[in-house]
């Protein structure tokens, strides 16, 4: 089931009853019935699902079991999730490409593969149960004798399919103590769910209908409209890729705040970055931390060997993660290759204090150098992607100047937002046909990518958008009324999924 479902919205209130009343006599009845509801909300995908979830679980505990050769049998784990992995998900990947490289020497391979379906949330899990079986191995954490909290480790619902991907070092500790109810914690848990089904439904869901029109007709859009709807799509994918995967991490952080168990934030406000070294220490902010312990300092790090070369590897394995086709290699290389360079260009550490209106122009570069490298990641093939990039790099530029300069006079000198507003005024009307701008306006929910934006500068002190909210009682609620109407009235039984399910 998806967060965005009638069933999840039965399944936690009905766990949330059943946590605080007839559970919460026991630490062991609140375990269970956690792990009762993470196999029951694995299992409504597909119950085929859990054999290969019970499974991890079982290699992944009893491998950390033997205290000698420790790292024998880490090592055993980890070839066992990476098998996993690579069966139900580079499997056809590796075989087509082997398959090309042979037909390039004149052997033609005579085989068949075999699509297998991935099962959802895997490549999250599998990352957890490496991350604990390499924390075991290097004695950070004693290995977990009980298997049902294990198993909670592994499967919890709220971020199993998804994430965030969670260490062992912070989880498990938390699902051996009882948890009582806490008003504070439940209210906020409420009001972060609420923010993420904003973002998911009414951002990300009303964005998706433009963007997957013109990736779609990428190819068929013709001249003089096709530069600016394509810089439009790629525009608009970055922000739906944020609001989907953001809001989905809201929804889930949120969840487990409901049931006492804190989770990582997997989004600080990435796009009030001023440099691609701090959106990806802001993005996805836990597959960040797992590539940094397990992969980056590993390597080296920045203490020996070539730092960039570290760099490249993360990012390479980083798009390979994300999928099995070139378009995500590409992508992962890109993002590097920006990096690195952001590294020279600004030496030392990412900058750590709070984003400022003085920094909106550096914010401005940074967000449409993530749109246009997104492409490749929304693309099904890197030659399309690459035409792509090409017919809109021009739009892409005129766009990032025009956004750059309005950006320094809201900065620099307020009284000139009226004048910065006039001027995009005009140029949209120069390049937009007047039956065009009318639909772009009206027919797509940019207000709502707006007023995200707005309340998340307001918050941005905090850690998620509704993290600061006004003081009165009424105006709190006139907020949560409002976002609540725009979910409700946002609802289409055609909604999208969440896009990272697809990993």
């Amino acid at each position: 089931m998806t967060f965005v479902s009638i069933a999840y919205l039965l399944l936690l209130p009905t766990v949330f009853v059943l946590y605080y009343t007839v559970a919460a006599r026991s630490l062991r009845l609140q375990n269970y019935l956690l792990l009762a509801a993470s196999y029951f909300f694995y299992g409504w995908w597909d119950w085929r699902f859990l054999g290969l979830l019970g499974g991890i679980t079982l290699t992944t505990w009893a491998c950390a079991l033997p205290a000698a050769r420790r790292r024998m049998w880490a090592g055993v784990n980890v070839a066992v999730c990476i098998g996993a992995l690579v069966a139900f998900k580079y499997c056809g990947f590796f075989a087509e490409n082997l398959r090309w490289l042979m037909a390039n020497f004149g052997w033609e391979l005579d085989w068949f593969t075999v699509e297998v379906l991935l099962p959802v949330g895997l490549s999250f899990y599998a990352l957890q149960a490496i991350s604990y079986s390499v924390d075991v191995a290097r004695g950070t954490i004693p290995a977990e004798r009980s298997l049902p909290v294990l198993a909670l480790y592994l499967s919890f619902f709220p971020q199993l399919v998804a994430g965030p991907i969670e260490r062992a070092s912070e989880l498990l500790p938390r699902f051996r103590v009882a948890r009582r109810f806490d008003y504070g914690e439940a209210v906020d848990g409420c009001r972060r769910i609420l923010w993420g089904f904003f973002k998911k439904i009414v951002v990300a869901d009303g964005l998706a209908r433009w963007t997957d029109w013109v990736f779609e007709y990428a190819d068929m859009l013709e001249q003089p409209l096709a530069t600016v709807q394509l810089t439009v799509g790629a525009v608009f994918f970055a922000l739906q890729i944020y609001a989907d995967f953001s809001g989905y991490s809201d929804i889930a952080i949120g969840s487990a705040r409901l049931l006492g168990i804190r989770l990582t934030d997997n989004f600080l406000f990435p796009f009030f970055s001023r440099d691609g070294r701090e959106l990806w220490t802001r993005w996805h902010r836990s597959l960040y931390i797992w590539f940094r312990e397990y992969v980056y300092i590993p390597l080296g790090g920045s203490r020996r060997g070539s730092r960039m070369l570290h760099v490249m590897a993360v990012f390479l394995l980083s798009g390979l993660w994300h999928g099995a086709a070139w378009t995500f290699v590409v992508w992962g290389a890109l993002c590097g290759l920006w990096v690195s360079a952001a590294a020279r260009v600004y030496p030392g550490r990412p900058e750590r204090t709070l984003a400022r209106r003085s920094d909106l122009p550096r914010m401005v570069v940074t967000f449409m150098i993530f749109a246009l490298l997104f492409i490749f990641f929304r693309s099904a093939t890197v030659e399309g992607a690459a035409m792509y990039v090409w017919r809109a790099l021009p739009g892409m530029m005129v766009c990032t100047i025009v956004s750059t300069a309005a950006a320094y006079m809201l900065a620099r000198w307020p009284r000139a937002v009226a004048v910065a507003a006039l001027c995009a005024v005009v140029v949209a009307g120069v390049l937009y046909p007047s039956r065009v701008l009318p639909e772009l306006v009206y027919n797509t929910p940019i207000w709502s990518a707006g007023l995200m934006f707005a309340i998340e500068w307001r918050s941005r002190r905090g850690t998620y958008g509704l993290s600061r909210v006004p003081r009165g009682r009424v105006a709190r609620a006139a907020l949560y009324m409002f976002l609540a109407v725009l979910c409700v009235t946002g609802i289409d039984s055609a909604s999208s999924g969440f896009i990272y399910f697809q990993f």
